[in-house]
């Protein structure tokens, strides 16, 4: 997740990591899903401005992190979420490939 925070992908931040009781704390980040987005649009109508801008925001994080040698071990719209305050997309991060053939596993990070 650092990584891809270096690379301009928004991410929560890691607050705390406690090995005993093998839990993390993130941030806490307001905002619906994309796919609770998607599934309004289903209910409502269609707005067209806001699918394509979300579509781009997607488009723009994937590119990131491909161009930067990671690759999202989980991309479904459940673990992207846009965020109440200003529209931008935050990533979920799961399986982080490192480097060719290793990877960092985390669940659902």
């Amino acid at each position: 997740m650092t990584k891809a925070r270096r690379l301009g992908v928004p991410t929560p931040v890691l607050y705390a990591v406690d090995p005993l009781l093998h839990t993390l704390t993130f941030e806490y980040v307001d905002g619906l899903s994309v796919k609770d987005i998607l599934l309004g649009f289903g209910s409502n109508e269609v707005n067209v401005e806001r699918l394509n801008d979300i579509a781009t925001q997607i488009g723009h994080a994937i590119g990131k992190l491909h161009d930067g040698g990671l690759v999202h071990g989980d991309l479904t719209t459940s673990n992207m979420i846009i965020k109440s305050s200003n529209n931008q997309l935050v990533c979920r991060m799961s399986f982080v490939p490192t480097s060719y053939g290793s990877c960092i596993h985390s669940t659902d990070l």
